[in-house]
């Protein structure tokens, strides 16, 4: 009967003419109407996710914040959406059920057997919990959307099985979206453990069930035991904790509106062949690609999205008989994994040679593991590479390569080496030979550089520069040009003053920049080292540095969106010198004019000639005095070693600039307090920040990233070095991930109250 009355419910239902959280039986919600909960955090209605299709529509709720972009938490009809083109309406009918209809065909229903006409009312909740209730007793919830959960676990929801009073079984997991444009069910889910434990849980893999991968999530998520097989999370906590299953497998935990993953290194997460490399498995991540391969996107691996993996650099041909030559292909070890990739084959009890044998014949193998007791073979794609950066041991397989491009025949080979041993001599004369005349050549160190490193002629950098025409800038090391490269990408040229310092800092330069990269590091293309010249070759910044755009007295100063976005940029980048390189490094010079905006004003850390390299089984280096007067920590006065923390403080300071859009060390129409970095300081523990707020702004910043930037900057000018966080904490501070108290007034600020006042 009621399958066949939701036409006639459609005609004689109303329609919600205000904002509400609720919908009575006889009321209809259409596509541009949405229920609001009273806390004002969630709402439901209908949604597009995909705007390259944007007729297709779900009943959806989300979480409503100014600052994010809508945070789908629950999809109903995910595996059926409804044409936004065509009428549709989601109704409560007067038997109690939930209907969503199109064009007078049921989509979709909270599917509630019901005979006769009951009252019921529809309320989202504030906990993002839809639920239908009794209209006489409220405390009745006849359906929820908390027991239907989709790809998020959100507080107050639970998670587990647990026995239904008519005996059945019910097992509330999350399954993922399709891809992050698709609602509909994807290929993992997420379950309880089978330990029961309360941080315990199973990520299973939908197209194969024996990949199961065991997820610990961190102690400090506070999930509280339900029953014996059901858990939640405590929905008193502030800010409340959620949990998403994303399309790749990846779990993101959420602390209010700052996120940060528990398993980035989960399944798919770098795409076919990608190895997921992760010093620390909750905050820094990133995918490389194996000897031998590259990745499919180059442009996407630049923008950390790594979902396409990687492919062979020579790929094979799988045809008759191509598989049985052993010339044609070698076989690459890849140790130190956390755990065995994905779909492997047991072959059977062989030895290491008879398993690579084994997999030379199948053309389809892709990679083989033994020691000498079992073998393992893969096939087709490998994923699920895992290499923890702190594990030095782990699991050990050799990947198939093929040699067509690589092997060289011993024969050819001698001809090669007599060939590169004639010209070895013939350099070696002319070296000789230009010794003679002093000046003329100077010996350059050979330095070791990656193949992305391009070496540059004197002759092509004055084409590139136009003769060195258009200045960028000019520092105490010499002059920026602006050039065009051979395929017209814009480039910045460094030309350096020649004298024994220059020359230390253009080695510094290139032996730092060119061994490591970072979406926040400013990237060295190459470098000219012929005859007396030295120059280095950037990517060209169009937007600048930033002091050109902090100290302007414009109607177009930067706003404080793109001020937090370059704070937050350039704290994860000292991180990443600091903590993620083989070798920490400390940067020893950070000001606003070592930090480049690109066209979107996001961050980029330059000027590595001051760089100091920190082997990681040392915490400390005795050096020289470097760096900008009024960025400098204390310890560079006292004559003691220093640490990374020395960055840190350079770091606060130039926050402090960042928020005041003035120089810590101009003068400050402040009698008292003639510092501002004191100054603000003192007034964060008086309780007054919007008083720090650059005046060009007048007024218009998020007042709590404000109060959390300035609370950060005043610990990272403590004093004592022990006191100052390390830039990876800058960064989860500045995200909101942990908390932030009210920094002290360092003593060495208060000396000059004293001093003013004397």
């Amino acid at each position: 009967m009621e399958i066949f009355s939701f036409a006639i419910l459609l005609l004689c239902s109303t329609h919600l003419t205000h904002a509400t959280n609720k919908l009575s039986s006889g009321e209809s919600l259409y596509s541009n109407q949405s229920l609001v909960s009273e806390n004002g955090k969630f709402e439901f209605g209908f949604s597009n996710f995909d705007s390259s299709v944007n007729t297709n529509y779900y009943i959806a709720i989300w979480l409503v914040h100014e600052n994010l972009n809508r945070r789908i938490v629950w999809v109903g009809n995910r595996e059926k959406p409804v044409n936004i083109s065509q009428p549709c309406a989601l109704s409560l009918s007067h038997y109690g059920n939930l209907l969503l209809t199109q064009s007078q065909k049921l989509i979709w229903s909270s599917n509630l057997r019901e005979t006769q006409q009951v009252s019921r009312v529809l309320v989202l909740l504030d906990t993002g919990n839809l639920v239908l209730l009794d209209h006489m007793n409220s405390n009745n919830v006849t359906w929820q959307s908390f027991d239907h959960p989709t790809d998020t676990w959100l507080p107050g929801a639970w998670l587990g099985s647990s026995n239904m009073t008519n005996g059945n079984r019910t097992i509330f997991s999350l399954t993922s979206w399709k891809d992050i444009n698709d609602p509909s069910s994807g290929n993992y889910t997420l379950e309880r453990g089978p330990l029961l434990g309360k941080w315990d849980f199973i990520l299973t893999q939908v197209e194969n069930k024996t990949n199961r991968y065991p997820i610990t999530l961190p102690s400090h998520l506070p999930i509280v035991q339900y029953d014996v097989g059901l858990i939640t999370i405590n929905s008193t906590e502030i800010p409340p904790f959620s949990l998403k299953l994303s399309s790749d497998g990846v779990i993101t935990i959420w602390e209010g509106d700052v996120e940060f993953y528990s398993n980035p290194c989960g399944f798919g997460s770098c795409g076919p062949f990608g190895i997921c490399v992760s010093a620390n498995l909750r905050y820094f991540w990133s995918c490389i690609c194996p000897s031998g391969f590259e990745p499919k996107s180059f442009e996407d691996f630049a923008i950390q999205n790594y979902v396409a993996g990687c492919q062979r650099n020579y790929p094979w041909d799988c045809t008759a008989n191509s598989s049985t030559d052993s010339n044609k292909y070698t076989f690459q070890l890849l140790n130190n994994l956390k755990s065995w990739p994905y779909n492997k084959q047991y072959v059977g009890s062989q030895s290491k040679r008879e398993c690579e044998i084994a997999c030379l014949m199948k053309c389809s193998c892709t990679a083989y593991a033994s020691d000498d007791k079992y073998c393992y073979h893969w096939y087709e794609e490998l994923s699920g590479l895992i290499i923890r950066e702190d594990q030095s041991q782990g699991e050990s397989i050799y990947i198939r390569l093929s040699t067509s491009n690589s092997t060289i025949k011993w024969t050819d080979y001698k001809h090669i080496m007599l060939i590169i041993g004639g010209v070895f001599f013939f350099v070696l004369m002319v070296l000789l030979i230009l010794r003679i005349y002093r000046g003329k050549f100077l010996c350059v160190p050979m330095l070791k550089i990656d193949d992305y490193i391009s070496v540059y002629t004197y002759a092509q950098m004055k084409n590139a520069t136009k003769n060195f025409s258009t200045k960028l800038g000019e520092g105490g090391f010499g002059s920026v040009f602006m050039g065009q490269s051979s395929d017209f990408t814009e480039i910045a040229v460094k030309k350096l003053k020649i004298v024994d310092q220059e020359k230390k800092q253009f080695r510094t330069e290139v032996q730092t920049l060119g061994i490591i990269q970072h979406t926040n590091l400013v990237r060295l293309l190459g470098f000219c080292a012929e005859g007396s010249k030295r120059l280095l070759v950037y990517e060209y910044m169009p937007k600048g540095s930033l002091n050109s755009h902090l100290f302007k007295e414009s109607s177009n100063s930067l706003c404080w969106k793109d001020r937090y976005k370059i704070a937050i940029g350039t704290a994860r980048g000292l991180a990443y010198l600091h903590e993620q390189c083989r070798d920490c490094i400390i940067h020893c010079d950070i000001k606003p004019e070592n930090v480049l905006l690109d066209e979107n004003f996001s961050p980029k850390i330059a000027d590595f000639g001051m760089a100091k390299l920190l082997g990681r089984d040392f915490s400390r280096a005795l050096t020289t005095i470097r760096g900008t007067i009024g960025y400098l920590a204390p310890e560079w006065f006292s004559g003691v070693a220093i640490t990374k923390k020395a960055d840190v403080y350079s770091f606060g300071l130039m926050l402090f600039e960042i928020i005041s859009g003035k120089r810590n060390k101009s003068k400050f129409n402040n009698r008292r307090y003639p510092y501002f970095p004191l100054y603000a300081t003192m007034k964060m523990n008086e309780g007054e920040v919007l008083c720090l707020l650059d005046r060009k702004l007048c007024g218009n910043a998020n007042i709590v990233e404000l109060i959390r930037a300035c609370k950060v900057a005043g610990w990272c000018i403590q004093d004592s070095e022990a006191c100052r966080p390390s830039m990876g904490k800058v960064v989860l501070m500045l995200q909101g991930v942990i908390d932030v108290g009210i920094p002290p007034v360092p003593h060495s600020l208060l000396n000059l109250v004293d001093a003013e006042e004397y």
